[in-house]
């Protein structure tokens, strides 16, 4: 697909043997041979049985609402977050269907929109459980070499920031602090970060700029609540931390967008596309062509490199070399290039 993403879903029963996978996986990223295959892959758990359970549970206890079952639909939510819960569940739909016997058969229209609500709101959880709280990072400046020490709240283990962009701010080759998040995510709390340095104004100058263009970008307004709910808790740090995460975070609605994050930078909307990989030493990646032909035609466009060691932002290099990008014609036939292989050169 466009993303050139392989996921793998696991079934919660099995959820003991993710570890032993994750080294697996990781033990073939090492190997000279795999170089490269498993830059993008992601583990993730197969939540759906539980989203789907907890959001029928709650519609249908909505629809008798009373004293009683407000605490037990608070309840129902709490476990939805919660990995092994299947059996809490079913002991709680067992309950309903005794004292309801419709239980069973009940079918809501509702019921599709409560479960992706309490999937994206697992996932913001997850993701901000993986910020720490009063981390210290160490600043330096890699142009004039000038250093200092400042308070982060994002990462608990240090990595180095490499910025190869021309034009950046005051803050350029950070040591972020990140373990435990995949790369996109570690790029997403980047930028929150730094969007949190905004005044009150500024921030609801950006929320609203960031929204206008996934508008654009996605052709609806079905991201709108997540604006709003920035804009509600806009000098709540804690808060708009949690409600920046769905409105950056493109692919986290939109799995196989041509980019990752929807991002507020230098005072206005930029597109970053992040490129990870497990190696240290890995100097390629890959671009599909519908992730170089985003970079051709949005001026604010970045890719972001997330290594073992380093986070380079790389502004867009596409656009240097656009002119080279081009569909091979003849009179009988064309070649149109469906994936790229972008390589930084040993001297670089």
């Amino acid at each position: 697909n466009s993303k050139q993403k392989s996921v793998f879903l696991v079934d919660l029963e099995r959820a003991g043997k993710l570890n032993e996978l994750k080294h697996m996986i990781n033990a073939l990223k090492l190997e000279p041979e795999y170089e490269g295959y498993f830059d993008n892959f992601n583990l993730e758990i197969d939540r759906s049985e539980i989203e789907k359970s907890a959001g029928k549970l709650i519609v249908y206890l909505e629809q008798h609402r009373n004293a009683e079952y407000e605490a037990l639909i608070n309840q129902v939510k709490t476990l939805s977050y919660q990995l092994g819960s299947e059996e809490a569940l079913k002991t709680i739909e067992g309950e309903l269907e005794k004292k309801f016997p419709d239980y069973k058969e009940f079918a809501s229209p509702n019921q599709e929109q409560v479960t992706k609500t309490i999937s994206i709101e697992s996932r913001i959880l997850e993701i901000f459980g993986k910020i720490g709280n009063s981390n210290t990072k160490e600043i330096s400046n890699i142009f004039n070499g000038v250093t200092g020490v400042t308070t982060n709240k994002i990462f608990p283990t240090p990595k180095k920031i490499i910025f190869q962009q021309n034009g950046l701010g005051e803050n350029q080759g950070e040591s972020l602090e990140a373990t435990g998040a995949s790369g996109e995510e570690e790029v997403l709390i980047y930028y929150i970060n730094e969007f949190l340095k905004l005044f009150t104004e500024e921030r609801i100058k950006g929320v609203n700029a960031v929204y206008e263009q996934i508008k654009v970008k996605t052709g609806n307004d079905s991201l709108e609540g997540f604006k709003q709910k920035c804009l509600e808790v806009i000098d709540n740090e804690e808060e708009l931390t949690k409600a920046l995460i769905p409105l950056f975070y493109i692919t986290m609605h939109y799995k196989y967008s041509y980019f990752d994050l929807i991002v507020y930078k230098n005072n206005k909307p930029v597109l970053v596309e992040v490129k990870t990989t497990n190696r240290a030493n890995n100097n390629r990646f890959f671009l599909s062509i519908a992730e170089v032909n985003a970079a051709r035609t949005n001026e604010d466009y970045e890719i972001v490199r997330v290594s073992p060691d380093n986070i380079t932002f790389m502004g867009n290099p596409i656009k240097s070399i656009e002119d080279k990008i081009e569909l091979i014609k003849s009179g009988k036939f064309s070649l149109i290039p469906r994936n790229y292989e972008f390589r930084f050169n040993e001297s670089d």
